[in-house]
């Protein structure tokens, strides 16, 4: 994992600790979880990060993951753009001029 990654996590994660809901001992799971996940430290899975690998880390339901702010924060994080990827949309296009 690239420093800007880290950092997103940190930061999305921070935000959720000093926000108006106080986070749960699930919540703390599931962000402990995917944070070994995207280190590569996987203690209990084979390392991928999926949802179901973050849930089996923390040793919590899907359906409890889907009802934490920790499920919103780790789609955000996924779905930010990755340093150096290239934008898959305009790939192949051609542009008159």
């Amino acid at each position: 994992m690239n420093e800007e990654t880290d950092l997103r996590i940190r930061q999305t994660f921070d935000r959720l600790r000093h926000g108006s809901r106080p986070l749960t001992d699930i919540d703390q799971a599931l962000m402990d979880a995917f944070e070994r996940l995207m280190h590569g430290l996987s203690e209990t899975t084979d390392g991928k990060v999926t949802i179901v690998s973050v849930c089996t880390e923390a040793d919590v339901s899907r359906a409890s993951y889907y009802r934490s702010p920790v499920a919103q924060a780790v789609k955000e994080i996924l779905e930010a753009p990755q340093p150096g990827a290239r934008n898959r949309r305009n790939c192949g296009r051609r542009y008159p001029g």
